[in-house]
């Protein structure tokens, strides 16, 4: 029997393709609902009808229908209806408000949201969430009351129904507060000062507070909460020494807060946590159980240029870390409140989870005792050492490797699983990576916040991570250097105001990415190891002497670079405002001791072809190294844009290559006058089968130096 040709009885063509079917029109819609023959379609069919209006017809104005179901991300069915007219789609979903029966599941369970508000609906529904997060999950709870910050805003309602505000100071009492999690907006309509605080202590005048202070007082009181911390209240913002101390305890406060209220619609304080934001949701009943209404709008993560604006509060780089470190967010949506703890993602219609995934929060909260053991400590030599050193001599031609490449890998073909087992720091370090990946990418008002506004997190870790360098770890420096900018814009610029030393990924206004193929050195020793074990258990001569080919091949010309690469030194001197390592810094000089090569930038010209075409003869975000000693170009990311503006570079300047990796090598620009001191303006990275298939030595001409990196 022919499959359904609306719905193909749920079964996928393409399992990749989020679409069940290809485009529908209307006639063969219509069709189907003439011939009556599949109960899921009629009901699919009517849900389309019931959002008809005197606007438009399914028959006549609607061109064609996508289906979506069955995705790996548990969506629900979903319909997009495109118009012949110049009007935007209609997205609607198909839910049920009971577990799906068979033959239905493309119909998933989801909450109605219809004819909620956020009081009472919505506070009735956050009380349910605190009662089952702080009862059941065990890395929310808290074992004792949390102490006060320095400074929250206190509130209760009078007798006559007004609320009354006021800040109050702590000395290290404990309580119970909120925290908020807000957008300023260009123009902060309530901030203390110091002319103000004195009066704020006594009383703050509610018609002074923002409509997005006042609806989170309003929903902390629905909550039985009367503290609340809010940073423009809670800090003296034009007290220097105030706003360095207090910013640098942001890891505490949010921590210890017992929910975060994030007004995560709101671009500024007008607009409120829901006052004007609430959207009502338009649902109908289409047979018992079964509803349709239009898609709730949910953030994507990563965060897409609509979501950025939809939800403007998720843009801003300061939230990222109130995100990661507070216990439990209530987000206010604009049509219905989410829900953000450490152990779930959720909201009130049920569907969050399909359009995003949560933050992985894993570096802060799981794990973390099992972290603090962990020694990332090869093991030490042994008599099983010796032994696969011995039967590797026997084997394979040991030459081939560098003393310490040779030593890495015979000591990890010793070690049992377990010990291997011991190096999973790395992950933790990767997870960094991806933190800084997502937050460089973030907004800010103010340039010099790009390290302070990471600085609670920063914090969080560092008893874990150790010492921290202008966001970057000392004791995984090498691999922290191997930032890049991926995508190089017109706007990419270094900052005029001081933000980070040029070796800092805060150093650049952009989004920042990191290779994750080459972070870890271990996958290719377990190659090696692989292939060593092969040759050792071959059966015969010639499976013998394949394996050692391969071994050969897959370590050829390494031996000179990874040696170079395992003689780099480092120190580091940071100089930071007001003493805080993690906040603003006013200096910081990486000097190292690695091989450095002779090279020069190259604009990447256009064709002679096209030069008519093009408004510069040159691309002026692509650029290409020159390296002197042999015949090669190659591309490279640079920094900002380099054939622009004050930092100008001319084509055929001189620079240098400071090898990082075997290849990967930093590009280096020297500063002024001073000797020895350079500044990073990119970071190149040479194909792997230059090294590994033609055995070349892409810096052939290097020589060891002793340089300053500022």
């Amino acid at each position: 029997m022919a499959p359904c040709p609306l719905c193909l009885d749920f079964k996928k063509k393409d399992e990749d393709d989020p679409r069940l079917s290809s485009e529908l029109t209307p006639e063969q819609i219509l069709d189907v609902r003439s011939r009556g023959t599949c109960s899921v379609c009629l009901v699919v069919i009517q849900g389309i009808l019931l959002f008809e209006d005197e606007t438009w017809s399914l028959k006549e104005d609607v061109s064609r229908v996508y289906l979506y179901a069955l995705s790996d991300k548990g969506d629900t069915l979903t319909l997009e209806v495109y118009f012949h007219a110049d009007r935007p789609k209609l997205v609607l979903e198909y839910f049920s408000s009971k577990e799906p029966k068979q033959g239905w599941e493309a119909i998933r369970q989801r909450n109605s949201i219809n004819g909620q508000t956020v009081i009472p609906d919505g506070v009735r529904w956050t009380k349910s969430m605190l009662r089952t997060c702080s009862t059941e999950h065990s890395s929310c709870t808290q074992s004792e009351a949390s102490k006060f910050p320095k400074r929250t805003v206190f509130f209760q309602q009078a007798n006559n129904g007004d609320i009354n505000v006021e800040l109050q100071e702590h000395k290290g009492n404990q309580g119970t507060y909120a925290a908020l999690s807000h957008c300023w907006g260009s123009i902060p309509t309530c901030t203390t000062t110091s002319q103000n605080l004195r009066g704020y202590a006594e009383a703050i005048p509610w018609t002074a507070l923002s409509s997005t202070f006042r609806d989170s007082i309003m929903f902390c009181l629905e909550l039985g909460i009367h503290h609340i911390w809010i940073d423009a209240l809670c800090i003296v913002q034009d007290d220097t020494r105030d706003w360095e101390v207090e910013s640098s305890k942001m890891a505490d406060v949010y921590q210890n807060a017992h929910i975060t209220l994030a007004a995560t619609t709101s671009s500024d304080g007008n607009g409120g946590c829901y006052s004007a934001n609430q959207e009502t949701v338009r649902e109908f009943e289409i047979c018992p159980d079964i509803l349709v209404r239009e898609k709730v709008s949910h953030w994507q993560e990563p965060l897409t240029r609509s979501s950025a604006q939809a939800y403007p509060l998720l843009s801003r780089g300061w939230v990222l870390q109130e995100r990661y470190l507070s216990k439990r967010v209530l987000h206010f949506c604009h049509q219905e409140l989410a829900w953000e703890c450490m152990e779930q993602l959720t909201c009130q219609c049920g569907g969050i989870m399909a359009a995003c995934d949560p933050l992985e929060k894993v570096l802060l909260v799981r794990n973390i005792n099992d972290l603090r053991d962990v020694t990332n400590k090869l093991p030490t030599k042994s008599r099983r050492w010796k032994n696969a050193k011995d039967r590797m001599a026997n084997t394979v031609n040991s030459s081939i490797f560098s003393n310490i490449e040779e030593e890495r890998i015979l000591m990890a073909a010793s070690s049992n699983t377990s010990d291997r087992g011991t190096l999973s720091q790395d992950k933790y370090f990767d997870q960094w990576h991806a933190i800084i990946e997502q937050y460089s990418a973030l907004g800010l008002s103010r340039a010099t916040d790009r390290l302070p506004a990471l600085s609670g997190l920063a914090v969080r870790v560092s008893s874990i991570f150790g010492q921290y360098m202008c966001g970057l770890w000392y004791k995984n420096m090498l691999r922290d250097l191997l930032w890049r900018v991926a995508l190089l814009h017109h706007d990419s610029v270094r900052p005029d105001c001081y933000t980070g030393p040029s070796w800092s990924w805060a150093s650049i206004n952009g989004a920042v990415k990191y290779w994750h193929d080459i972070n870890d050195q271990r996958d290719q020793e377990e190659e090696a190891i692989r292939l060593i074990d092969q040759s050792i258990s071959a059966q015969t001569w010639f499976e013998r002497d394949e394996a050692n080919r391969l071994l050969n091949r897959k370590t050829a010309g390494k031996s000179l670079v990874q040696w170079q690469v395992s003689q780099l030194r480092f120190s580091c001197e940071v100089e930071s405002m007001g003493g805080n390592p993690f906040g603003e810094i006013i200096t910081g000089r990486l000097h190292i001791t690695g091989f450095m090569q002779r090279a020069s930038l190259q604009y990447a010209h256009h064709p002679t072809a096209s030069e008519q075409a093009q408004p510069l003869p040159y691309d002026p975000l692509q650029y290409l190294v020159s390296i002197q000693g042999v015949e090669l170009t190659l591309p490279f990311f640079a920094d900002y844009v380099l054939s622009e503006g004050p930092r100008k570079l001319l084509d055929g300047a001189a620079i240098n290559l400071l090898l990082i990796h075997p290849n990967i090598a930093l590009i280096l620009l020297k500063h002024g006058r001073v000797f020895y001191t350079y500044e990073r303006i990119g970071i190149v990275r040479q194909p792997s089968a230059y090294l590994a298939l033609y055995n070349l030595n892409w810096m052939s001409e290097n020589v060891m130096m002793t340089i300053t990196i500022t």
